[in-house]
């Protein structure tokens, strides 16, 4: 039988070892999990004892600091530092992955002088995450749910990992061209260029304009290379790309069609469901049901059996 779920909060996943803390390489783990809060739930003000990292994965809210207020919405990263007042108040339903813990202060190494020097200097303490950086959260707690084999030696990848990609989402400057060597010679440089860049940054591309300015090349150079190379416009290979990362968020971690559609900067579900039923035929629904699942296994199967691979 469930434990009772406490009045305000639709959903708690916490694995707490502040007595305890577990230490993955020169980290000491105190908690991790996942929490949904409804609309008016406070976190009252208490004095946070380890840094803390959260994933804001729906919904709207505020975290204070000290007094200080940040207003936080979905794909939001926040920072919490040790030894501060922290207090979290839920203006939509709330939902959101944290970890709380500290590093080995007499432990040598990158990532120790990496993390010491951030942690002790932080430049800010909201910006906006990755869904790489919510991925690496859900496969640390899927290794805890699960207890699978050597798990253990999986979250400590996963773990230093997720903290190795906040430090640099804070303090990590883009090279603005994002290009490879440009002193050689390459045969479509400038498009290689686009397509790493978009297949990697998909979710926070908003526009062909921003996209433009980032790489540093006019719109209707991009535009012009793009289409006439790959034979499709740039604005049909960037929401493709949105649709492929809704696809893996929705059926590996169980996200909502609205959560995704606010983390892939869509302006509302139904723009997202228009984008979707353009790239895949049908609309969101109709490609997450069971039919339409038992139907892209028939397919696959029928595919793999034609090159002579077997499936059960």
């Amino acid at each position: 039988m469930e434990s009772p779920v406490k009045v305000g909060k639709t959903f708690e996943f916490e694995k707490i070892f502040s007595n305890d803390p577990i230490k993955y390489g020169n980290v000491y783990l105190h908690q991790m999990g996942e929490v949904c809060y409804e609309p008016g739930y406070v976190v009252e003000p208490h004095r946070q004892w380890c840094f803390e990292i959260t994933y804001i994965v729906s919904g709207e809210g505020t975290h204070a600091i000290n007094g200080q207020e940040f207003v936080v919405e979905a794909g939001d990263l926040f920072l919490t530092p040790r030894g501060s007042m922290h207090k979290v108040v839920a203006s939509s339903k709330l939902r959101y992955l944290f970890i709380g813990f500290d590093i080995d202060e007499t432990a040598l190494g990158e990532d120790v002088t990496m993390l010491r020097c951030f942690y002790n200097n932080s430049p800010a303490n909201i910006l906006k995450g990755s869904s790489e950086i919510m991925t690496l959260f859900h496969k640390c707690l899927d290794e805890y749910y699960s207890s699978a084999a050597c798990f253990q030696t999986m979250i400590e990848s996963y773990l230093i990992q997720l903290l190795t990609l906040v430090y640099r989402a804070f303090t990590y400057t883009k090279n603005i061209r994002y290009l490879v060597d440009d002193k050689v010679n390459y045969v479509g440089l400038s498009l290689y260029s686009i397509l790493l860049y978009i297949d990697g940054n998909a979710k926070d591309i908003k526009n062909i304009g921003e996209l433009s300015k980032t790489l540093g090349y006019s719109s209707c150079y991009l535009s012009h290379v793009f289409k006439s190379r790959m034979g499709m416009t740039l604005q049909q290979y960037l929401c493709q790309k949105k649709i492929e990362e809704s696809i893996s968020l929705i059926e590996t971690k169980k996200q909502t069609i609205t959560s995704v559609s606010q983390l892939l900067g869509f302006s509302s579900p139904q723009s997202f469901s228009k984008a979707f039923k353009r790239v895949k035929g049908v609309c969101p629904q109709q490609y997450f049901s069971k039919e339409m699942i038992e139907k892209r296994y028939e397919e696959y199967r029928n595919e793999m059996i034609a090159i002579g691979v077997e499936v059960d």
